[in-house]
């Protein structure tokens, strides 16, 4: 992952708050992938969570205030459009400024992953659109894109570029993927 070594550092761009949730409803094309796994980690559910939704409506930014955790003064901040975090731990307490950042998410998917032995549902390309005013990364204090690749595994501080960089990454493996299964539908013809 040599490629996106220089936007890996500094801050994770995990989610506030946010407990994996129960999978739902299993998506119809992983019915295939069920019957690969143990009876005994069987599940008929796939989970697709959507994003908290906002204080206000996304065409109006929110400002705030907290304390300053290092000067003690207050400090003003004014969300990105469409941010959905609720800053009521900042606003209730004094803050450190890297801790302020606001935050979009959007759908997360979960596939069952077999990391262990036995498969489990694990977050995969899910995304986060921030902005950290007060980091010491400039770069975090425009809004950039982290992607969570697999639960707790990201890529983080995505431009444009390198957000465009991932997707055309991403389609090249899919397409990977479209030949693949063209392959297995045919052996498993063949092995009949």
């Amino acid at each position: 992952m040599a490629l996106f070594g220089h936007f890996a550092h500094g801050y994770r761009g995990q989610r506030k708050s946010r407990a994996l949730p129960t999978p739902g409803l299993f998506n119809q094309r992983l019915q295939p992938l069920a019957s690969e796994i143990h009876p005994d980690q069987r599940s008929t559910s796939m989970t697709t969570v959507l994003p908290e939704s906002p204080a206000v409506p996304a065409d109006a930014p929110r400002t705030w205030s907290f304390v300053n955790r290092l000067t003690g003064r207050p400090e003003q901040v004014t969300c990105m459009l469409g941010c959905t975090a609720s800053h009521s731990t900042e606003m209730d307490a004094p803050a450190h400024p890297d801790d302020i950042w606001c935050q979009s998410s959007g759908e997360d998917v979960f596939l069952p992953v077999n990391e262990t032995g036995s498969p489990e549902f694990v977050r995969v390309l899910s995304s986060t659109l921030n902005v950290m005013p007060f980091s010491t990364t400039i770069a975090y204090r425009l809004p950039h894109v982290s992607i969570e690749v697999m639960q707790d595994s990201w890529i983080e501080g995505l431009d444009p570029d390198g957000l465009e960089t991932v997707i055309g990454t991403l389609a090249e493996r899919v397409e990977q993927l479209r030949r693949t299964h063209a392959q297995l539908v045919k052996a498993r013809a063949e092995y009949r």
